[in-house]
């Protein structure tokens, strides 16, 4: 049928040439540092937004997804460059190097040694192999790169500064993370490798026009139909997310009737089976659950005596929960990139849709 979009995709090119402008034509930094919640689209915009736009102007993009790989994002990296350059030779050493970086315990120093050597052996023939072509321009892009910040991955970062740091005329950076906490860490603290080398930014939200692009391509291939302002109201009710927004097109593109109550329901329930969020909340510690249904009511001063008498109140206890209690709660809940601190005292959930569940499943604490 004629006029009707091939993908879902909404191109966002204003963006991804504002970021190549930046990088490659203004040239005060060479590496961003973008931050974004999970579902944001982040990875899609770099694959079909941004690294098209910079194959245009003569710049070869090198994607590396450290999610992919997170024992080893070295070996990750070097396997980027050598698929994107089609390097048969570096791609047959990274078959002879089982992993680029990684903590041994247990092994004897000897064989970490040789080990250690490979990696590096790896990392170095991979950066040769981008120096040959003296005048090319290469954009690296990190996804996921808050897994660098890992304790095991400390001798990679530095590498990888050392290295780029040298070419940064030739090889700009992108990082993209879902952690704040994580992606703060490696570039705001001083003892880090990375620390105050890349700029870190928000990545920006999707509008309103994202919403009628996609009732476009619906409304073109259904006899369904959705009102613009309750597609508007479904996206917000997402925290205008795009990929659960498009799970509840999905589940009313299929519907029978075109109930979008119904749909938008099923939506919820596959996002919650899909991020396996009951088995998430039963590994909490009941502290921590605790304080998570007092954080999705929209509780702050965490450690006051209220609070604690509280927490304390809904695990059984006569007495207030002790202040270590609630700091380690909170610690906890930090490291595993459940919430994120906004500000002194406020935490936000790094995942919106597990704090709607939450809510509708759990209950608050208030």
């Amino acid at each position: 049928m004629a006029g009707i979009a091939k993908s879902w995709h909404y191109p966002r090119p204003r963006l991804a040439l504002q970021y190549y402008q930046t990088l490659f034509d203004v040239g005060l930094i060479s590496a961003l540092a973008l931050h974004g919640k999970r579902r944001m689209g982040k990875t899609e915009f770099l694959q079909q937004d941004l690294m098209p736009l910079v194959r245009e102007h003569g710049v070869i993009p090198i994607y590396a997804n450290f999610w992919e790989a997170r024992s080893d994002p070295g070996k990750t990296l070097v396997h980027a460059i050598a698929s994107e350059l089609n390097d048969k030779g570096l791609l047959q050493m990274l078959k002879l190097t089982p992993r680029l970086s990684a903590s041994l315990g247990g092994v004897s120093a000897g064989v970490d040694m040789e080990y250690r050597t490979h990696g590096t052996s790896s990392l170095d023939e991979a950066f040769d192999r981008l120096d040959a072509g003296k005048t090319q321009r290469y954009l690296m892009l990190f996804d996921e790169a808050q897994v660098l910040a890992e304790l095991a991955h400390q001798e990679l970062q530095a590498a990888l500064r050392s290295k780029l740091d040298t070419r940064k005329e030739r090889i700009k950076v992108i990082m993209v993370g879902s952690s704040l906490e994580r992606l703060s860490r490696m570039l705001r603290t001083e003892d880090q490798p990375f620390y105050r080398w890349a700029n870190m930014q928000d990545f920006p939200m999707l509008d309103d026009d994202f919403v009628r692009y996609e009732l476009s391509i619906l409304h073109a291939i259904s006899r369904h139909r959705l009102d613009e302002a309750s597609a508007q109201d479904i996206f917000r009710q997402f925290d205008c997310l795009p990929e659960p927004f498009r799970v509840f097109l999905d589940k009313f593109l299929t519907s029978v009737n075109g109930d979008a109550a119904t749909a938008l329901q099923a939506a919820h329930d596959e996002m919650a089976v899909d991020g396996h969020f009951e088995e998430r909340w039963e590994a909490f510690k009941p502290a921590d659950q605790q304080l998570l249904r007092y954080l999705a009511a929209g509780g702050q001063e965490l450690t006051s005596a209220a609070t604690r008498e509280l927490i304390g109140h809904s695990l059984g206890r006569s007495s207030p929960e002790s202040v270590a209690t609630i700091q380690n709660a909170i610690k906890r809940l930090k490291e595993a990139d459940v919430v994120v601190s906004i500000a002194r005292g406020r935490y936000e959930f790094q995942d919106s849709e597990f704090l709607h569940w939450l809510l509708r499943e759990k209950g608050r604490l208030d």
